[in-house]
């Protein structure tokens, strides 16, 4: 009998945090744990976040791809390092903290949840550009006049 193809993900692998260092001409950097990657990843901007992200869920097989990824070209660098958060950017002042869990991965997207742990609120998100929209009305909020 054939054992089905599924990976066991503990559940604290499901959710990951980010911490906001800075948030500057609606752009974002900050740091992003994980248990899987057993220590902190920096991210400078909203891409390397979004790539971070994705090659943790491809690792950790969770969620699954609900379609094949999309190339123009043969991507050889397709596990791209991220570094290692240093001591400077450990030392950085967190201006905002948040745990998101990506639930689902269909039509090329993301849908999960975001939590604002600072104000103890949580909200769904459908897509990637509804997270985006999200993190800037947050995080836009003190950039305001």
């Amino acid at each position: 009998m054939k054992t089905p193809d599924f990976k066991f993900v503990p559940h604290e692998m499901k959710t990951s945090i980010i911490k906001v260092t800075s948030y500057k001409d609606k752009n974002f950097r900050g740091l992003f744990y994980n248990p899987y990657f057993k220590t902190e990843k920096a991210f400078e901007n909203l891409t390397q976040f979004f790539l971070l992200t994705e090659s943790l869920h491809d690792k950790l097989g969770f969620p699954e791809r609900s379609m094949e990824k999309r190339l123009v070209r043969s991507n050889d660098s397709e596990d791209y390092k991220f570094k290692d958060a240093g001591p400077a950017d450990l030392r950085s002042e967190v201006i905002a903290t948040f745990k998101i869990s990506v639930i689902f991965r269909q039509n090329a997207s993301w849908q999960g949840n975001l939590g604002w742990v600072e104000r103890g609120v949580e909200t769904n998100f459908r897509s990637v550009l509804e997270l985006v929209l999200l993190f800037d009305n947050i995080l836009g909020y003190s950039d305001s006049p």
